[in-house]
């Protein structure tokens, strides 16, 4: 990432010509595996609430459920930085397979699948 900036660019050619151009290089750091944590691994459907969170220093985060991109709805909201999910309350159809997938301009990497139990009666 220090090497990001400005660059001049000058090419001498054999028949005694020379080239100069500009341009900007941006350098990117290579993304480990995000971290996804939940607030609670079983949780009580109707009576709780879950929040999982994406450890990530990816530039962008985009979250899947059960190998989907997650739709939020009034239950399940995003935060504002995209590193949060809360779910409230929980309900039986949030059980299932969640990760979050970090990414900057040159790639991305999905975090660990975290299982979520929701617990009814």
């Amino acid at each position: 990432m220090m090497d990001s900036g400005m660059y001049t660019i000058v090419a001498h050619f054999p028949d005694s010509e020379t080239e100069i151009g500009f341009g900007q290089l941006d350098v990117y750091d290579h993304l480990r595996l995000p971290i996804l944590l939940a607030s609670s691994y079983g949780v009580r459907e109707n009576k709780e609430d879950v929040v999982l969170t994406c450890y990530t220093h990816g530039m962008s985060v985009q979250w899947l459920f059960n190998d989907m991109y997650l739709k939020f709805t009034d239950r399940r909201k995003l935060s504002a930085d995209g590193r949060r999910v809360t779910i409230s309350p929980v309900t039986r159809e949030d059980a299932g397979v969640y990760k979050c997938r970090a990414s900057n301009p040159t790639m991305w990497v999905e975090s660990h699948p975290l299982f979520l139990h929701v617990i009814y009666f």
